[in-house]
């Protein structure tokens, strides 16, 4: 019975499966004479399509309507294999595999776009609002979007069952994920949440990006471990991170960041407010990935000065033990390989962060003051500013709801 008959209609034929005009009833035999005549049955209107905005989603007959349970998902991914974060027709993206896995989990359907440009499956009948964009080759640790499923009872469907739990949903759009393939997306957390004073963008308060990036020759570049996830700078000396401090502090509080707003910005204001700015050694992290890290206290210590062959040609002419000499005295020298910047603001203009990225990276290298980017920051024109850093060592780290925003879902977006 398709899902649109009428309650306790009987199987309609094959060829009258569409809703059409109501017809008048077939003839048949005349009732006994004395018996009670029967009163005819009051027809019964199709349920809503789900996709009606005109009915309140989740309304029964002879029922208030009411609105859907709401879920806010807080989902990781490693960003090297999307096209970005917000759904594509025709392009794989965070939120087009999540939207996918919701769809099946509540039963809904998928279709598949041209086969020839790129065969990605699309789902329909679920869609979920985020909170954040990111580009394509950006990862994110706490990305956060939010859905709203209703659960319907096929055997008994004049009762409105209990929504899913928090942890159901979670549970099976991870399964979802990865029986559709998608290792590289995870859903880490879920919270029910009440759809009339929630909302994934607009409750957001705040949301901090942290950059990666590894300082190294040309010919050492990241391991394997961390391809795709940093900015490989090719230098010999460390970065200044003494002064990228500086610099960056040029960068907290209320400005307008048009030096900082790439062209295709649609925000209306460049001003924005920096709440912190960050700049720390990162070999901590790094060292995690280093096979010469110091490990267990002991640092790398193979010897090979009587076995080793060393070409005389090349830049890589140089012995295992003068690269075990070089390697301590950096160590004695704190010479830090890699360097994180962090930055928190309630918003961002669109690549704000990996221009600022790149501006430090600029003061880091000793192409720039911060009596100069104070100058970037006062010409207000982003042509003037250094090469923006490349989208692959971008995190969205955290995005944050301390409760101090209200939303208000009968004024929508205008009550944030």
């Amino acid at each position: 019975m398709p899902a649109d008959a009428p309650v306790g209609s009987k199987r309609p034929a094959p060829e009258t499966a569409r809703p059409g005009p109501a017809r008048a009833p077939a003839a048949g035999p005349s009732p006994p004479p004395g018996s009670p005549a029967k009163r005819p049955r009051a027809p019964v209107a199709p349920a809503e399509s789900r996709g009606d905005a005109s009915a309140a989603p989740g309304a029964m007959a002879g029922r208030a309507p009411s609105l859907p349970a709401r879920y806010l998902l807080r989902v990781q991914y490693d960003g090297t294999n999307f096209h970005g974060f917000q759904r594509q027709a025709k392009a794989r993206t965070v939120q087009g595999c999540v939207e996918d896995a919701l769809s099946r989990f509540v039963g809904g359907k998928s279709e598949k776009v041209d086969e020839a440009d790129t065969g990605v499956s699309r789902s329909v009948g679920v869609l979920t609002h985020g909170s954040s964009r990111t580009d394509a080759g950006v990862h994110a640790l706490d990305a956060t979007l939010h859905v709203d499923l209703e659960r319907v009872s096929k055997r008994k469907p004049n009762q409105t069952p209990k929504p899913f739990t928090a942890s159901t949903v979670m549970s099976a759009a991870n399964h979802f994920l990865k029986r559709a393939g998608h290792a590289d997306v995870r859903v880490w957390a879920c919270v029910r949440v009440d759809p009339e004073k929630f909302h994934a963008r607009y409750s957001a308060t705040g949301r901090t990006y942290t950059y990666r990036i590894k300082v190294s020759s040309s010919h050492k570049p990241p391991g394997v471990f961390e391809k795709g996830k940093v900015w490989h700078v090719v230098r010999d000396e460390p970065l200044d991170v003494d002064t990228m401090r500086r610099a960056a502090d040029m960068l907290i509080g209320a400005h307008d960041f048009s030096s900082f707003r790439a062209s295709g910005c649609q925000a209306k204001s460049a001003t924005r407010t920096v709440d912190a700015i960050e700049v720390v050694n990162d070999d901590a992290f790094t060292n995690a990935f280093d096979p010469e890290a110091t490990r267990l206290g002991r640092a790398w210590d193979d010897d090979f000065s009587e076995v080793e062959i060393v070409d005389d040609e090349g830049p890589l002419a140089i012995s295992a033990g003068a690269r075990k000499n070089q390697s301590a005295t950096q160590k004695n020298a704190k010479v830090s390989s890699s360097v994180a910047i962090t930055a928190r603001a309630p918003s961002f203009l669109y690549h704000q962060v990996r221009l600022m990225v790149g501006t430090l990276v600029a003061v880091g290298v000793g192409d720039m003051t911060p009596a100069d980017v104070k100058a970037l920051l006062d010409k207000k024109d982003v042509k003037q500013a250094p090469t923006m850093a490349p989208a692959c060592g971008l995190y969205l780290a955290r995005v944050h709801y301390d409760g101090s925003r209200k939303w208000d879902a009968r004024r929508g977006a205008d009550g944030a």
